[in-house]
């Protein structure tokens, strides 16, 4: 045991605010982590040196009180303290103010009197800034209601709770931040915990050991986790640097793994019947292929949005397409229709035939989430709506958008996430154009996928670095003077070289981000 080593964990179920739901393992995670910390045979915290702030105990005033005095009144500068926190947390945009939510939290009166919630500066300054220990360590397991939390906040910064300035700084404070948006994604009843704290616990119990010894650290914790935790919540952040390697638990090493001798057996034969395993992005090339080979032909001067609508259809099989804009009163109208199958007369059909179904899904779906990429419906048992229908969430701040793709085929292939964000890269690459360029959408849409999943096959790299070349060549470097205004004597002090695409003179944004 470390008897300078000091935990807080504060953990909230239950909460006034009819805003911020109940969750039902917050507590027992404490209690877990408690026991994980504690622990005779592996532990480093004495457990009279951790205190458990849980329910009620843990309203503002409280936390407030016994952060300050167990983080900054009784620590010395030999100390490391380590302080969790499970439960809700949340941002007031108003107040430009992030907040961990006690039992007591009123967001409505935060609103009026901000001073009156658990900030998080005011854990920064208080009890970061202040306190004499060697080493903080904050751990925020807090999920983010979207009654709450705006959702441009999560889409421009998941990690909004923490201010990274701060933790730039050589301080010996470090955070550990995981951030799953809406409760039904913190927790899991097979696990009863929540599912972050689940993987931490097991990675303090052994699973995160470093190699060659029995000791987890906070490096070894962090590169467990983010190999381990689920792929469908966000990957956990860290911030700042530890003066020193910091030790959590001691855990028993297991009995060394004999060594395996891996010879080769029998004959070739058996590695034929292996192959790579499946891209779900592989599919797609001749789709992308198609719709930018129909874009690449239209004149550059035409209504590119009809040019995308009709490119979408034509490589999509689909019916009908139209692109869906959010104006004043939150009314939505069509700011394009397109069909490349249909007359006039039956796109009219059409028309009164999907709208009604968007009508519907607007008022009863959450569309902008971050749970999904989009809705699709499929052919109604009498034919309501014919074939396949799929509603994409294009852009949520104002003035929002919506595509709506439908009679399409029936191609379980298409209605998946590769499909959705291919379409939402075509928009988002083309919103800062003039003109139609299509190597810079198609670039648009294997930088968006590399981001969303991670990889791509072989072939859309080798295509990805040609459209970075030639649009590299054609870049022109400007030299621009950096003056120093003395008021003897002005002079330049040296010259900066900046890059500018030449049609418009801006920042080539796209090329810095595909380097």
């Amino acid at each position: 045991m470390n008897p300078n080593a000091h935990a807080i964990l504060i953990g909230i179920d239950h909460y006034a605010d009819p805003k911020l739901p109940s969750l039902h393992y917050a507590e027992k995670d404490c209690r877990d982590l408690k026991t994980a910390l504690s622990a005779p045979e592996s532990g480093t915290f004495p457990e009279e040196n951790i205190t458990l702030l849980t329910g009620a105990e843990a309203n503002c005033q409280n936390v407030r009180e016994r952060l300050t005095a167990l983080a900054v009144t009784k620590r010395s500068p030999e100390d490391t303290v380590l302080i969790y926190f499970a439960g809700h947390g949340f941002y007031i945009p108003a107040l430009d103010q992030a907040y961990l939510a006690t039992p007591d939290a009123d967001i409505l009166q935060l609103q009026k009197d901000p001073s009156r919630g658990l900030r998080m500066d005011w854990l920064r300054d208080e009890i970061g800034h202040r306190s004499p220990a060697r080493s903080i360590i904050l751990i925020l397991d807090a999920c983010y209601s979207s009654a709450v939390m705006p959702g441009s906040v999560l889409e421009t910064n998941r990690y909004f709770m923490i201010d990274e300035r701060y933790y730039r700084a050589p301080n010996g404070r470090t955070a550990i931040v995981a951030c799953p948006v809406e409760a039904k994604l913190r927790e899991d009843r097979r696990l009863e915990n929540g599912i972050f704290t689940h993987y931490l616990l097991k990675g303090l119990r052994g699973g995160a050991a470093e190699p060659g010894g029995a000791e987890v650290s906070i490096d070894s914790l962090m590169a467990y986790l983010r190999l381990h935790l689920p792929g469908f919540l966000p990957p956990p952040g860290r911030f700042g640097n530890e003066f020193e390697r910091i030790v959590l638990t001691r855990p028993r090493s297991a009995a060394p793994t004999p060594p395996l001798s891996l010879e080769a057996v029998g004959d070739a034969g058996v590695a034929a019947s292996f192959r790579p395993l499946d891209n779900p992005v592989a599919p797609f090339e001749p789709f992308i292929d198609h719709l930018i080979h129909h874009i690449s032909s239209a004149d550059a001067e035409a209504d590119y949005e009809k040019v995308l609508l009709e490119g979408i259809c034509r490589a999509s099989q689909a019916q009908f397409a139209l692109l869906l804009r959010r104006g004043e009163g939150q009314r939505w109208a069509a700011r394009a229709i397109n069909s490349s199958a249909l007359g006039q007369a039956s796109l009219s059909a059409y028309s009164e035939k999907i709208l009604p179904l968007v009508a519907t899904v607007l008022q009863q779906h959450e569309l902008f989430s971050t749970a999904h990429t989009g809705l699709c419906s499929t052919p109604a048992p009498e034919g309501a709506h014919p074939l396949h229908t799929a509603i994409i969430p294009l852009r949520r701040e104002d003035p929002g958008e919506i595509l709506v793709v439908a009679g399409l085929p029936e191609h379980p292939a298409l209605l998946n996430d590769v499909y959705a964000e291919i379409l939402k890269a075509v928009y988002v690459s083309s919103y800062d154009l003039s003109t139609l360029n299509a190597e810079i959408i198609e670039a648009g849409i294997y930088d968006r996928l590399r981001r969303q999943f991670g990889f791509l096959p072989l072939s859309m790299y080798e295509r990805r670095f040609e459209l970075f070349t030639r649009r590299l060549q054609q870049m022109a470097i400007y030299f621009q003077p950096i003056v120093f205004l003395d008021e003897e004597k002005p002079h330049i002090t040296r010259w900066e070289a900046l890059a500018r695409d030449p049609e418009n003179l801006r920042s080539p944004k796209d090329l810095f981000y595909a380097a």
